[in-house]
């Protein structure tokens, strides 16, 4: 029997090999032959499901060169009407045939998750198409453990497969541009196999292109009344209130997020809240936003987001720059709230059990703590009653190097960088 079952994988492993020859000798020679637009600019960003991130702030700095490109938004049919309500930009429905013929001829490529997540959906490029990668956040923890990406098949039919012929490899070495890691440190966070993995020589601490906005905006207040404004229309919040943001990240396997909403302690918060003329306006991480359907509400002075408002209306930019405050745990939005000099709090509830199941080689909270760090409601609840000034006093030794390169001009660098303008 067990010689029967090892056969049969055997003749499916030849078998998927047979089809990745078959997809190479039909698609290669168009990829290969077809001429590239050097003007002509994909973007995507988060499976298709989000028109934000690093890849819009990269497309609104190459909107505003006016150096004629051609600029287009791959998607799913959830953001079309927010990606066609921005000038300058042409929305393509991953998938389609006209995403194919974009792939065919355009130069370059813009994501934040990897190609395939977020513009190609398995469509070969044999690496015509220079990928350009910001990621989605400083890496404050490991972002690509092996856990969490799969390795080259041990098998050698998928192997030959996997390495030369399979949907991994018709993805161009990404060029990534990153915030303040050693290249050491860098290729311990991307412990690829594969031929896209991490090198020193296509890499470059530009920084990221969602935090110029920041840096370039954190004093403007005419900006900061305009988005706060707009957000506060579309999620009836008050602008005379301070705004206390509290934005988690994702838990693989550890259980849902902690809610304020649903704490045993909202009496006090929001009596807290009260004192300081504040609110406190929950958003979950996408992942968590995604796989549940949050309908958002009030508590008291506290505002939980919906999953439709979260994912697809609000910008998390502007909203960063709208708040006064931020609560977060090890999420890399503290490295963008950072750079405003803004008063933050690290809520870690389940730092032992996080740092031991989840991501075991995360830089330590202390280390490079911007404020308060509270392990325990009763911590929480004693760092939120602190004035900004008390919060600001708190760093850790390390605050401040995760955000070394942002300088505020990200994007030019990056665009100089790999030649997309001279």
């Amino acid at each position: 029997m067990s010689q029967v079952k090892s056969f049969l994988k055997s003749v499916a492993n030849a078998l998927y090999t047979m089809k990745r020859v078959v997809k190479f000798m039909l698609w290669y020679p168009a990829v290969a032959l077809m001429p590239r637009n050097p003007k002509k600019i994909l973007f995507g960003a988060w499976w298709g499901n989000q028109f934000s991130d690093n890849p819009k702030y990269f497309l609104k700095y190459i909107l505003s060169l006016n150096q004629g490109f051609e600029c287009y938004w791959f998607g799913n049919e959830c953001i079309r009407s927010k990606v066609e309500a921005f000038p300058g930009v042409t929305f393509v429905k991953k998938g389609s045939l006209k995403a194919r013929w974009h792939l065919l001829t355009a130069k370059w490529m813009v994501t934040n998750l990897g190609a395939e997540c977020d513009v190609t959906n398995r469509f070969p490029t044999y690496g015509r198409i220079k990928q350009l990668t910001f990621w989605h956040g400083t890496a404050y923890k490991g972002v690509c453990n092996r856990d969490y990406h799969a390795e080259l098949s041990k098998n050698p039919f998928k192997r030959f497969a996997q390495y030369f012929l399979s949907k991994d490899f018709s993805i161009a070495a990404p060029l990534w541009s990153w915030a303040s890691f050693s290249f050491e440190e860098m290729r311990f966070l991307m412990p690829y196999e594969v031929p896209w993995q991490f090198k020193p020589e296509m890499s470059i601490a530009a920084g990221t292109a969602r935090i110029d906005y920041l840096i370039q905006n954190k004093d403007n207040p005419d900006e900061i009344r305009r988005v706060k404004a707009n957000i506060a229309s579309m999620l009836g919040l008050p602008t005379d209130k301070r705004w206390i943001l509290y934005m988690p990240t994702w838990r693989k396997g550890i259980g849902v997020n902690y809610s304020f909403m649903t704490s045993k302690r909202t009496g006090e918060i929001n009596a807290i809240l009260e004192k300081k003329n504040a609110i406190l306006i929950e958003k979950q991480h996408p992942q968590v936003l995604q796989k549940n359907n949050i309908q958002g509400g009030w508590n008291g002075s506290i505002y939980m987001m919906s999953s439709d408002n979260a994912l697809t209306d609000i910008d998390t930019q502007e909203l960063l720059l709208s708040s006064d405050c931020l609560i977060t745990d090890y999420s890399s939005c503290l490295c963008d709230f950072e750079t405003m000099d803004r008063p933050v709090i690290h809520y870690v509830y389940d730092y032992k059990e996080y740092t031991s199941t989840e991501r075991t080689d995360y830089h330590d909270v202390h280390e490079y703590a911007a404020g308060p760090v509270a392990f325990s409601e009763d911590e929480f609840i004693q760092a939120l009653a602190m004035d900004d000034a008390a919060m600001l006093a708190v760093k850790g030794p390390k605050a401040g190097d995760l955000v070394a390169a942002e300088k505020g001009h990200a994007c030019e660098t990056f665009a100089k960088w790999v030649g997309l303008i001279p």
